[in-house]
């Protein structure tokens, strides 16, 4: 029960950063570290895009947690199976939402 609970709290961590992102006026980067500013068409549709994006990762990986609730030795692999390989397919999952559909639909094309 614990364990569920701090991985929800991490969960939550992601919600706050959906909220940033909705209050922000400016465009939000994806990406850790880029020096690149980030140009888009309409600024306030980018950032609820991301907004979305983000709350949707926070609500699936807090699911992603529920095998956490299982008690006993026999749940550990259905836990590591889940939590591991589940968060690893969503982060890829988010790249791919990311780059195709949100940075695709609203970056300034280049000349």
């Amino acid at each position: 029960m614990v364990g569920f609970i701090v991985w929800c709290i991490s969960a939550m961590i992601f919600v706050v950063l959906a909220v940033v992102c909705f209050c922000s006026k400016k465009a939000v980067g994806f990406w850790a570290n880029s020096s690149q500013k980030l140009e888009v068409t309409d600024v306030k549709a980018y950032n609820r895009a991301m907004g979305i994006l983000w709350m949707i990762f926070a609500v699936v990986l807090c699911c992603l947690g529920i095998p956490l609730l299982q008690e006993g030795e026999e749940s550990v692999p259905l836990i590591l199976f889940v939590t591991g390989g589940g968060t690893i397919v969503e982060c890829i999952a988010l790249m791919i939402v990311y780059v195709f559909l949100i940075e695709k639909k609203y970056r300034i094309k280049e000349k």
